[in-house]
């Protein structure tokens, strides 16, 4: 991890990282971080907080960003939707999720990472991504196993589309 950080730093690439499963790591050698994105499980790991709510999401993202020295924090709150810390501006902001009929939330995590991540890197637009990552997540949740439960950018677009959900991009 600290290599393909240093390889990605030196190439001026912004590092994203998704923080699980959670491992005995230096976080504060991982400094240049673009976003740090744990789940709650991970995000209790690093910080010793539990995200009972949206003001604890808040108070560990705050703590993630002086730990793992990043611009962003995302702490996926499962069901519940992500919390977005801006640490430039100290301000977060909790997007909800999309309720849906789960089945297996193996690779939810997942799918909320690279949606967000694409999104992130196609837009600029870090908010609206994290709001189609739940999107991307809600449809994991609802299918069995963890590739077969990945949607396609086509999928997410037709979920977001059927709830008349606003996400630029899309």
């Amino acid at each position: 991890v600290l290599e393909v950080c240093r390889l990605a730093r030196d190439r001026g690439l912004p590092i994203i990282l998704d923080a699980g499963p959670i491992r005995e790591l230096d976080f504060s050698l991982l400094h240049g971080l673009e976003i740090i994105s744990p789940n709650e499980t991970e995000t209790r790991a690093i910080t010793g907080i539990e995200c009972r709510g949206v003001d604890d999401a808040l108070e560990a993202a705050q703590k993630l960003v002086r730990i793992a020295p990043s611009r962003y924090a995302v702490i996926k709150l499962a069901h519940r939707g992500a919390l977005l810390y801006d640490a430039e501006r100290d301000t977060g902001e909790y997007l909800k999720g999309y309720p849906v009929e789960t089945v297996d939330s193996t690779a939810a995590g997942d799918a909320f990472t690279a949606a967000m991540t694409a999104h992130y890197l196609r837009h600029g637009d870090l908010r609206r991504a994290v709001a189609y990552a739940n999107a991307a997540g809600a449809l994991a949740v609802t299918r069995l196993g963890a590739q077969p439960s990945l949607p396609t950018a086509l999928e997410v677009r037709a979920f977001i589309q059927e709830r008349g959900l606003e996400i630029s991009g899309v």
